[in-house]
């Protein structure tokens, strides 16, 4: 009697999944085996494993199975659309229909900001750019360990206390966890909890208020899928200030060179339900939905691409990390050049992993100058520390108020301006500067002028203002 009821239960249709008996059995194995691994033990933790329709009759391990082999059946899809990538059932979503991932994927809530700050950058990347090396901010010391935000909408949060952990750490040199949960449950200006968020708000609410840390006040919407009332703790003010926005792939590239960005992608669909490593090529093209952490760019199989932190946990994707193509133009694939920010830091940042080809020194005098001294917290512009540039800015402690010397432009115009005579080599000021030096000209006094007054533009300039390159022995007047 038991070898009748198994062969039946291992034949042919059930539900419309036709399989043999074979088929069916080796499916049930998977199944199983998924279970037992880190994402199926992930699915059960964060409750991602849906229940069967009342109105069903079919039981619950049919249900699963159903699920499962449809999962199996998008993956072969994916793997066929996107040949730079590898996607797998094996992930904490394999039991959940695309409709049910939309709805669990979607944590952003749009809000007005007016306080955002537009990072200087071009939309489209540039040669330079395509042909760069990698950046890599998730092997930093100041990168803190994948997280998983469990079912709750809370995408926004976890992207903003991240990068504010990475900034907070670069300006101090210390990592440190702060909550997520005082963003869900107390930041209103920023988003409705589980129900989505804005980044940028969200920054500016950090900005603003501070955090506490995450020992102080623990993350539990993730499992109880509330948002929860505000409590009260101790909260820290940090070295970040307002958020700086970015928008579009060149500009993401040159904030990235700096720090992390948090950016708005469009996560809910197949592609990222199912990533497993690799580089995807293929969105389906929708609204942003989610919330990850650009954390660097690289070339990987000849392909260019930008490095994502997600929150769902590690047994999500590629240790909760994913590559998504470089270069596209637009909005950038999935939307990840659509809508970035990052928290402006108003504290000494420590050096990035790669270093530019000269360290920047600060202006010398032979005497205190009362002008202003350059603003450090000044977002970056999208020129990149090791390449060339046409035009550079003017230092702040130049003179500007003679005519003789340079103002909005650092570049001299076509007026003709007389050959000014041999001027002894300045010995003894050169001994304090560095760089290039300003003699005294037309009543100012000397000064040694900032890093961006490189040898060829020290000595483009000596015709006019008598310049002197103190870096080596070559001098021209």
């Amino acid at each position: 009697m038991k070898l009748v009821l198994l062969t039946t239960l291992l034949a042919g249709v059930v539900h419309g999944l036709q399989l043999s008996a074979t088929e069916r059995l080796a499916l049930e194995m998977e199944l199983e085996n998924w279970k037992r691994s880190a994402a199926g033990k992930a699915a059960v933790e964060n409750g991602l494993i849906p229940s069967p329709p009342k109105t069903e009759s079919t039981d619950k391990e049919n249900f699963m199975l159903l699920r499962f082999a449809e999962t199996k059946k998008v993956v072969a899809r994916l793997n066929q659309a996107n040949p730079h990538a590898t996607f797998s059932e094996k992930n904490p979503f394999a039991l959940m229909t695309a409709a049910e991932f939309a709805t669990f994927a979607s944590g952003l809530s749009n809000t007005t900001s007016s306080s955002e700050r537009q990072h200087r950058g071009a939309r489209e990347l540039t040669l330079a750019q395509t042909q760069a090396g990698n950046i890599d901010w998730s092997t930093d010391k100041c990168m803190s360990s994948v997280r998983n935000q469990g079912s709750c909408g809370s995408c926004w949060a976890f992207a903003t206390v991240g990068a504010v952990e990475f900034a907070q750490c670069k300006a101090t040199g210390s990592l440190n966890s702060f909550s997520e949960q005082q963003l869900v449950s107390c930041a209103t200006s920023a988003g409705h909890g589980c129900q989505g968020g804005w980044p940028t708000k969200a920054l500016d609410y950090v900005a603003q208020t501070g955090l506490c840390s995450a020992t102080a006040y623990p993350y539990t919407s993730g499992s109880t899928q509330q948002t929860g009332p505000c409590q009260n703790c101790e909260k820290q003010k940090l070295s970040v200030g307002g958020s700086v926005t970015v928008q579009g792939e060149g500009a993401l590239q040159a904030a990235l060179d700096n720090q992390v960005v948090v950016v708005t992608v469009e996560a809910g669909n197949d592609v990222w339900r199912n990533y497993q490593s690799g580089v995807v090529t293929h969105c389906p093209g929708a609204a942003s939905d989610h919330a990850v952490i650009a954390v660097g760019y690289g070339i990987e199989n000849d392909l260019n691409y930008f490095k994502v932190k997600n929150s769902w946990g590690g047994s999500w994707g590629d240790n909760g990390y994913m590559k998504l193509q470089r270069g596209v133009g637009g909005k950038g694939m999935c939307n990840i050049a659509a809508q970035g920010s990052y928290p402006k830091s108003t504290g000494t940042k420590t050096n990035p992993s790669r270093q530019p080809p000269h360290k920047p020194k600060k202006p010398c005098t032979r005497k205190p100058t009362s002008e202003p001294p350059v603003d450090p917290t000044e977002e970056p512009s999208n020129t990149r520390t090791d390449e060339p540039t046409s035009s550079p800015a003017p230092s702040p402690q130049w003179p500007t108020d003679s005519p003789d010397w340079p103002t909005d432009s650092p570049y001299p115009g076509p007026t003709p301006m007389p050959t000014p005579a041999p001027t002894p080599k300045p010995t003894t000021l050169c001994e304090n500067c560095p760089g290039c030096w300003a003699p005294e000209h037309a009543g100012r006094e000397g000064i040694c002028l900032g890093p961006d007054y490189d040898k060829a533009y020290c000595l483009y300039l000596t015709k006019k203002l008598h310049t002197v390159w103190c870096g080596d022995d070559d001098y021209r007047y």
